[in-house]
C-alpha cells in the first residue's frame, strides 16, 4: 500500500540511499504507484514516500518557501478551506488539490499542526530550521507505521516488510505475539508478529530534536 519509509540516525551511514531505495521500493506493488525521497547525509535523514499517481499524496517531497522544511505524507486529509486561506494570506504558496499546504502548516504552527488534520494518514517532516524530525499519523493509527531502533539508526515504514528488507536479522517470529494471536485472534499492544518491530499507536506525534 502507499505510504513513507525512512531512516534516521545519529552515524553517518554511506549506504543509507540505497537502503532507502530498497524499503520503498518493496512497497511499489502497482505499477501506477510513484516513489519520491530526499537524502540528507549532514542531519543523517534518509527519508521517502510511495504514492498513487495523481492522489492526494503524489507531490512529495513538499517543500516550505526557505526549503530548509521538507514533508512526506501518504494518505488522505481533508482539507481545511478556513487554514489554507489563512496561509495564502501570509504569503504561503501551494497547490489547492494536494497535500502541498502541509508543510507550510507545520512552519506556521510548529508540530501542534497535526491537530488540524482530519483524514487517514501518516506523515514525516525533516525540519533543518530546528535540526527535529516530526513522525505522526492519524487519531486511530489506520495509517500504521512500524518502526525499529536499532544500536545506530531508526527505521519506520507503512509496511513491516521495508524494515525487514534492509535489517534481515528481524526476519524472526516474536513467540509471544504468536500465542496472543491463537489466543485472541490479534497481536496485543505494540508489538508485531516480528521480534525488534514495533506500531505506533494511533494519534502519534514522535518529535526528535538534535542532528547527527
Amino acid at each position: 500500500m502507499p505510504g513513507i519509509a525512512g531512516i534516521v540516525t545519529r552515524e553517518r551511514i554511506e549506504e543509507g540511499a540505497q537502503l532507502l531505495k530498497a524499503m520503498l521500493d518493496s512497497m511499489m506493488h502497482e505499477p501506477f504507484y510513484v516513489q519520491a525521497s530526499h537524502i540528507d547525509q549532514a542531519h543523517g535523514w534518509f527519508g521517502g514516500s510511495v504514492a498513487i499517481n495523481r492522489s492526494f499524496a503524489d507531490c512529495m517531497p513538499v517543500f516550505n518557501e526557505t526549503k530548509d522544511m521538507t514533508l512526506f505524507f501518504a494518505g488522505e486529509c481533508f482539507n481545511n478551506h478556513q487554514m489554507m486561506t489563512a496561509l495564502r494570506a501570509k504569503g504561503h504558496d501551494f497547490n489547492l488539490n494536494d497535500a502541498s499546504h502541509l508543510v507550510h502548516m507545520y512552519e506556521e504552527k510548529g508540530p501542534g499542526f497535526v491537530k488540524n488534520l482530519n483524514g487517514w494518514f501518516s506523515g514525516l517532516i525533516l525540519d533543518n530550521r530546528n535540526s527535529r524530525t516530526v513522525l505522526f499519523n492519524d487519531r486511530y493509527g489506520m495509517h500504521r507505521i512500524y518502526y525499529h531502533e536499532g544500536k545506530s539508526a531508526f527505521y519506520f515504514a507503512s509496511e513491516a516488510k521495508a524494515i525487514l528488507k534492509v535489517v534481515p536479522s528481524l526476519r524472526e517470529a516474536d513467540i509471544r505475539s504468536v500465542a496472543e494471536y491463537l489466543c485472541f485472534d490479534c497481536v496485543l499492544e505494540e508489538r508485531t508478529y516480528f521480534r525488534g518491530i514495533n506500531v505506533l499507536p494511533g494519534g502519534a506525534l514522535w518529535v526528535s530534536n538534535g542532528g547527527a
